[in-house]
């Protein structure tokens, strides 16, 4: 078991054929070239146009961020969250049995400690709330569901994405 953001615990096992061929950790969008720093991908005075470019705001990681980009990550994510990553030989799971007896309040609270840093803001948290109260969010024959339907729908959130 390798400890993953905080008490989040990963288990490794020999390869196991992934529910998406060919989708491995590498093909996240950094990986280009392996650049030993960001500005090999974007101008650190790049100013994404509108409000942030009128107030003389730079935002250079908004350069590289397209649609392909942002669809590629949040699909390579739900991949880790639900089938967990493949690096041959083995495939890397995560393990949610700390978190599925949590109440939804507790659940809510840690992941956002885990996967934000307790950036998720008010409207979020009540987003992410009433979607937890539906009763379709969970499956009662695999209590990790409603433990990774959170964390995807997180990650998913304006909150996760920019981090500050």
């Amino acid at each position: 078991m390798l400890p993953f953001g905080g008490s989040i615990s990963l288990r490794s096992t020999r390869s196991i054929p992934s529910k998406r061929p060919g989708k491995n950790a590498i093909e996240v969008v950094c990986k280009r070239s392996r650049s030993p720093t960001v500005f090999n991908f974007f101008s650190p005075g790049y100013a994404l146009p509108g409000a942030l470019a009128q107030a003389g705001l730079v935002a250079p990681e908004f350069e590289i961020t397209t649609e392909t980009s942002i669809f590629g990550t949040a699909n390579y994510l739900h991949d880790f969250i639900y089938y967990g990553a493949a690096f041959d030989p083995y495939t890397i799971f995560p393990d949610y049995s700390s978190f599925v007896g949590l109440s939804d309040a507790d659940l809510l609270t840690t992941l956002d400690l885990l996967l934000t840093g307790n950036a998720l803001s008010s409207q979020t948290l009540s987003v992410l709330s009433t979607a937890m109260a539906d009763p379709n969010f969970s499956d009662p024959s695999d209590p990790t569901t409603r433990v990774r339907n959170l964390a995807y729908l997180i990650i998913l959130s304006p909150d996760f994405a920019v981090q500050r």
